[in-house]
């Protein structure tokens, strides 16, 4: 039996992992979090991997997790990816083709006000001044935009959470 896997995909401080978990709660699912997984594998931060072996290790760990997720036996599976996932490698090309992915579009005004509190959490965004921040984060938005937009769904995260995770679970339900 194959597990049925949905992916989340989104910027940084999307809020992907919170709403994922929340979705997986709410329907009993198999949840997993890839930054969470290359941590526990590494036994280092996502910082840390970064600031030891650069963005193109930390790429390539994000890959090679992606492609050798296990369930134990799950029939379903919520996946929250890192923001740049979809972007490198053949990520967003496997993603969609060993599940459904789930575009969680973040207002990017929404995403530089998180972000702005939690940079020192964010590789790709602590060293840069508070003044940068935004336009980098919009520059990134930018880049990324057309990988997600390849996701077979997209979600507007705009609300509260619980209102989000009801869409997403219909979604699911739908698809299951």
């Amino acid at each position: 039996m194959s597990t049925k896997i949905f992916y989340l995909l989104g910027m940084m401080g999307a809020g992907k992992s919170s709403i994922g978990l929340g979705v997986a709660r709410k329907l009993n699912l198999a949840f997993v979090d890839t930054d969470d997984l290359i941590h526990k594998k590494e036994k280092m931060s996502i910082n840390d991997i970064f600031k030891k072996y650069g963005e193109s290790k930390f790429r390539l760990l994000e890959k090679e997790c992606l492609h050798s997720l296990t369930f134990g036996g799950a029939s379903s599976a919520i996946v929250s990816t890192g923001g740049g996932t979809p972007v490198f490698f053949d990520n967003m090309e496997f993603m969609n083709t060993h599940g459904k992915t789930i575009w969680l579009d973040t207002p990017l005004d929404e995403i530089i006000l998180r972000l702005k509190n939690m940079k020192d959490d964010r590789p790709l965004i602590n060293s840069l001044a508070d003044h940068q921040v935004t336009s980098h984060l919009k520059q990134m938005y930018q880049s990324r935009l057309p990988y997600y937009q390849k996701a077979h769904f997209k979600v507007d995260n705009v609300g509260y959470d619980d209102d989000i995770i009801d869409r997403i679970v219909q979604i699911i339900k739908q698809e299951l």
